[in-house]
């Protein structure tokens, strides 16, 4: 209690690697760590923030305010604390408190020795466990440096290492012959650092079948298909270890994107410091031109969201709205990190992770995103990052004996993900059923027919391979679980039908239960029963034909009428 009333402080840590929401109804505030907690109260309607829908599918912009995809449905933010007073007269006051602010400066020396100390406390920190610990274990170099400072901690016999037991036990997403695949980096890992391995191998298949769950813990859009090969590490996981290290914030606070380093350039052009520029450009062509090569290939053949999205996009004060949500900078390297550890990039990430590890009844822990390894990063001079055409110089350096050369020069970077365009080339017959689905087809943001001739050129070479197909695609699958005459998951409960069912269910109520007859129907697995036609208006039924036995001399055309 505090004097001007009973008082009750929620609290985020300091870089949001745990959620908090917020919402209002029925005269209460409510508040939890999922959105689907809040769904649960009965006063609590899901509605659809249509200016967030558009950051997502025209920026592919999310988790970087207080908003949510949930009209009223609001987040508290990293390093605050939201007080909320009951005065006198019983009215509800919050008052917001921020407790910690990210500072940039140079002051740090740029040394590897200092940065490799910090690192290490960082992982051991996270070490203190009265159960099992493992780590994700991607072939890049964060998880691999996170893999082998934990196997040298155990062989050293560091208090908390105990937690990690006889041997550390490695969990990694692989995808045999894909170019994604990473058993090529994973092996070399394993052999420096004796640690055991347990591999998963995900299927396009497996992620359209699981795609409600994935969705409904999700609570809201993902931008990629690439957090479904986190949901399967964390699954393989489970009942092997309960607390997992990962490598989360790495990229954001090193520079770990190739396109940073296009950024530090323009900051070295901007300064006229053309020197350093030439210095900088020449070692990292081999990186920096096939990105470029590939921008402009997809430009000619580029895709435009406001084509495929009138009812949403085509207003220019929401379109104008989404531009002054993104101010990313394009020519400081120091604030973008900041920026995208901070808002663009790595909230959402998080978000992916601690659903995904919750999932599975799973903590998972960050050591880049320990708060002295950060205040240190953010106080490195650029030139401790990017160096000698190298991205995580200092990182590199410190990792020197620590990590396999192979790792720790290695240049391309793919991480946990999937093979995104390839597994919706796989199942362009489902998407495509869910692009012609009555559903889709009557949201009021995007126009169906166009989305699904789009994706149909995307898929066979004539536009680029747009992340704008997914994430429609990931949107209609939100739409269905949450929103809705016939959601997945009313009230907030787990699902229990498939996404095609849900937007069957939805098309019976479109018609206002005249198709009834049809919803009894047992669809073939992975088809709607319902289609619309080419122009998106016409409704169509379809369903497995019973195939009668035909004899010589039988009425042919009564039979086929019969059968049908």
């Amino acid at each position: 209690r505090h004097d001007g009333g009973p008082q009750l402080v929620l609290s985020r840590d300091h870089l949001g690697i745990k959620p908090l929401y917020l919402a209002e109804a029925g005269g209460r505030l409510l508040f939890a760590s999922e959105i689907k907690a809040l769904l649960a109260a009965p006063e609590m309607k899901p509605r659809v923030d249509t200016q967030r829908l558009a950051e997502y599918l025209l920026r592919g912009l999310h988790d970087h305010d207080e908003r949510t995809f949930f009209s009223g449905v609001r987040q508290v933010q990293p390093a605050t604390a939201a007080v909320l007073t009951i005065d006198a007269s019983s009215q509800l006051t919050e008052t917001v408190h921020r407790y910690w602010e990210p500072r940039l400066n140079r002051s740090a020396p740029a040394d590897p020795a200092v940065f490799k100390a910090a690192f290490n406390r960082a992982i051991e920190r996270r070490l203190v466990a009265d159960v099992t610990v493992g780590t994700c274990l991607s072939g890049g170099l964060d998880s691999s440096s996170i893999v082998c400072v934990m196997s040298n901690l155990l062989a050293e016999g560091a208090p908390d290492a105990a937690s990690m037991g006889a041997r550390l036990r490695t969990f990694s997403a692989v995808f045999d012959g894909d170019p994604i695949d990473e058993q090529e980096y994973i092996k070399p890992v394993l052999e420096a650092s004796g640690a055991d391995s347990d591999f998963v191998r995900p299927k396009s298949k497996e992620l359209f079948t699981d795609l409600p769950l994935v969705v409904w813990h999700q609570d809201e859009p993902m931008v990629s298909s690439g957090p479904y090969a986190q949901y399967r590490v964390m699954e393989l996981a489970k009942g092997k270890a309960k607390v997992l290290l990962d490598g989360q914030g790495g990229d954001e606070l090193l520079a770990g994107y190739v396109p940073y380093q296009y950024v530090y350039l323009r900051e070295l052009a901007k300064a006229h410091d053309l020197a350093s520029l030439r210095h900088e450009t020449l070692p990292a062509r081999d990186i920096l031109t096939p990105l470029a090569r590939q921008r402009v290939a997809d430009r000619r053949k580029s895709v435009d969201p406001a084509t495929y999205c009138p009812g949403l996009l085509g207003d220019p004060d929401r379109v104008a709205a989404v531009g002054s949500a993104d101010t990313r900078v394009r020519d400081d390297l120091k604030l973008r990190l900041l920026q995208d550890l901070t808002k663009y990039s790595l909230p959402s990430l998080l978000r992916y992770e601690d659903r995904n590890s919750m999932a599975h009844s799973i903590e998972s822990r960050p050591p880049f995103l320990d708060q002295e390894l950060v205040e240190l990063v953010l106080s490195l001079p650029p030139d401790a990052i990017i160096r000698d055409g190298w991205s995580r110089w200092i990182f590199r350096e410190a990792m020197k004996g620590t990590l396999p050369e192979k790792i720790r020069l290695r240049r391309k970077k793919i991480g946990f993900t999937t093979p995104e365009m390839r597994w919706l080339r796989a199942e362009r017959a489902a998407i495509q059923g869910i692009f012609r689905s009555p559903s889709f087809c009557a949201r009021p943001y995007w126009d169906g027919p166009a989305v699904a001739r789009g994706f149909k050129a995307a898929c066979e070479g004539e536009l680029e391979e747009s992340p704008l197909f997914w994430r429609l695609l990931n949107a209609e699958a939100w739409m269905r679980v949450f929103h809705g005459p016939a959601p997945l998951s009313p009230s907030g409960r787990r699902p229990q039908r498939s996404i095609e069912a849900a937007g069957d269910a939805e098309c019976v109520e479109l018609l206002g239960g005249e198709a009834a007859a049809w919803a009894r129907v047992t669809p073939n697995g992975g088809r709607h029963v319902f289609c619309c036609g080419p122009d998106g208006r016409n409704t169509y039924g379809r369903a497995p034909v019973r195939t009668p036995r035909i004899e010589a001399g039988d009425d042919i055309d009564r039979i086929v009428t019969d059968s049908i």
